[in-house]
């Protein structure tokens, strides 16, 4: 009979540590990738939504004969706005470097009143 199981106690601590060890390298990973999109698009909704405030203007009252370039921080970015004249639409569109270090352009559309 075994009367002698220390051999038996370290296998378990090993495989449970081993479980341990895999959960943490799999949910890790998980969660940076998870808080870095997170950022991704909260920075990417906040650029959006003052591209939208600042070209309402241009739509209703300014008129926009040459490009106008402008930059802001948007949350902690630099981004560079520019409005210009694209046959009957006004352009409006935002460049920026995003958390992962490349470079981002969106751009909206919109008529001009009459």
């Amino acid at each position: 009979m075994l009367t002698n199981k220390s051999g038996f106690i370290f296998l378990e601590t090993l495989i449970a540590f081993t479980i341990v060890l895999i959960s943490v390298s799999l949910i890790l990973p998980t969660t940076v990738f998870i808080a870095t999109e997170r950022q991704k698009l909260s920075d990417r909704q906040m650029i959006i939504t003052k591209l939208h405030d600042i070209i309402q203007p241009y739509i209703y009252q300014e008129q926009l004969n040459d490009p106008k370039t402008l930059t802001e921080h948007i949350n902690g970015k630099a981004v560079q706005l520019t409005m210009s004249l694209e046959g009957k639409y006004i352009k409006g569109c935002a460049k920026w470097t995003d958390v992962k270090k490349k470079p981002q352009t969106f751009c909206l559309y919109a008529f001009p009143a009459q």
